[in-house]
């Protein structure tokens, strides 16, 4: 990692004005994007329950180096009218990855600057935005932040431990049939459940 920033720096000691303005404008334009997407949770870790406690949270006292270069570096590759209209969705998926990929989680938790563990977060997350703006006229395979609010208002309560569900992005919805038997991703085959308990039923199914 050292000797990659070394090259950068040493490729660009001498860039113009004009290569620095659009540095400059990339690297905006993706700090927006992060924080319209994230909010105040941009860059910040989402932590899943676990067993005997099953509610999550979000990581408050600082940010995540990991998480800071795998989204500037993917939001770099759009532009925002492809990113801010999937909004929600690119939350949803992130929560999705961040709780349930499990190398993923050791490569933001660990240490950070391997490159093997750069390579890997940039390009699992970058696959997954693909996913995402690919999509027109596909069903996707997750629910919208919309029906989790619905279905949070009609009933927190988690339909896997039958205990309330506190903080909504520790919801998520679960595919009564699972989404790789042929299951639909359509309200009448959605329940809500902690991000922990649904993870757990996954393990065991």
């Amino acid at each position: 990692m050292k000797q990659f920033l070394n090259r950068e720096m040493e490729a660009h000691r001498e860039a113009s004005e004009k290569e620095i303005a659009v540095m400059r404008a990339v690297f905006e334009k993706s700090i927006e994007m992060a924080y319209t997407v994230f909010g105040a949770n941009a860059f910040r870790r989402f932590y899943p329950g676990r067993q005997g406690n099953p509610n999550g949270y979000w990581e408050k006292r600082k940010l995540n180096q990991a998480l800071w270069d795998t989204l500037l570096y993917t939001f770099s590759l759009y532009e925002k009218p492809q990113i801010i209209p999937i909004a929600d969705r690119i939350r949803e998926e992130f929560l999705n990855v961040v709780t349930n990929d499990l190398t993923f989680i050791t490569y933001i938790a660990s240490t950070t600057d391997k490159p093997d563990h750069v390579r890997y977060r940039a390009e699992v997350w970058r696959q997954r935005l693909q996913g995402l703006i690919g999509l027109s006229g596909k069903e996707p395979r997750t629910f919208s932040l919309a029906l989790k609010q619905q279905l949070h208002e009609a009933d927190p309560t988690c339909q896997i431990c039958d205990q309330r569900i506190y903080d909504i992005d520790d919801a998520e919805i679960d595919h009564i049939q699972h989404y790789w038997q042929g299951g639909r991703t359509i309200q009448e085959n959605a329940r809500l459940a902690h991000r922990y308990c649904n993870r757990a039923r996954g393990a065991r199914d």
